[in-house]
């Protein structure tokens, strides 16, 4: 299959702005910052901050938990992709990803 015509100029400009400036930092805002705040807000909620201690503690396991949101995305990612290196829709009818029906309860 060829591979598909690449945008020139002004559209060109248009997409690598929007796909590489403002997505690319979005994207890396959202992995970068959410999975410490969530780790950092449940451990919070749960009065695992109380104490200085505590506080470090929680900071080093959400710094540490914080690679585990990009690793899940990206598994889910490889797992999306055709034998021809397209990405496949959600839920797609596909012949390599079976789907599959259970009975209702």
């Amino acid at each position: 299959m060829p591979a598909p015509a690449s945008a020139g100029g002004v559209a060109h400009a248009e997409q690598v702005l929007w796909e590489d400036v403002v997505y690319g930092a979005a994207e890396g805002t959202l992995l970068a910052v959410l999975s410490v705040l969530t780790v950092w807000q449940a451990l919070d909620a749960l009065g695992w901050t109380s104490g200085t201690a505590g506080k470090l503690g929680v900071a080093l396991l959400a710094v540490v938990a914080n690679p585990i949101a990009p690793m899940i995305g990206h598994m889910g990612l490889h797992a999306a992709i055709d034998a021809d290196g397209y990405q496949l829709p959600p839920y797609s009818v596909s012949p390599e990803v079976p789907r599959t029906v259970r009975p209702a309860a």
